[in-house]
């Protein structure tokens, strides 16, 4: 069994690599849904966000199309994964697509995570909390 989702993985990777990414987006997505423990499962539901966010800004699909799929995805890779590697990455691209849509409480949510994941000697830690100074100046 475990065998099978590295194969979707890599299959998954191989289809990113190629630029085929409604391709690879089905294999980490089918990977994820089937095999959610698998050692690079956190990695696979990075991609399913990052590959929509690519044919969002190839004009593939709509950024209205992309956006709920890329949102789900980003916010499970949080709930599931939130230890990882890109965690960092999916908590900032939320808060930038909360401000986009005008949620400013979502987005100090999300800087407020981001802020928890990188250590107090990280070189981000005064760039986020500028962000979150901003966004307490508008509420």
């Amino acid at each position: 069994m475990e065998d099978t989702g590295a194969a979707y993985y890599f299959i998954g990777v191989s289809y990113r690599w190629l630029g085929e990414y409604a391709r690879a987006a089905e294999y980490f997505q089918t990977m994820v849904d089937e095999w959610p423990d698998f050692e690079h499962g956190w990695s696979a539901q990075y991609y399913v966000g990052l590959c929509y966010e690519e044919l969002a800004g190839r004009k593939v699909i709509s950024k209205e199309q992309a956006e709920p799929i890329v949102v789900e995805a980003y916010e499970k890779l949080l709930e599931r994964y939130p230890g990882c590697p890109t965690a960092g990455y999916a908590a900032y691209r939320l808060a930038l697509m909360c401000i986009e849509a005008g949620d400013i409480e979502g987005a100090k949510g999300y800087y407020e995570l981001l802020l928890e994941m990188v250590g107090p000697e990280d070189k981000q830690v005064r760039r986020i909390e500028a962000e979150l100074e901003k966004i307490d100046a508008k509420l």
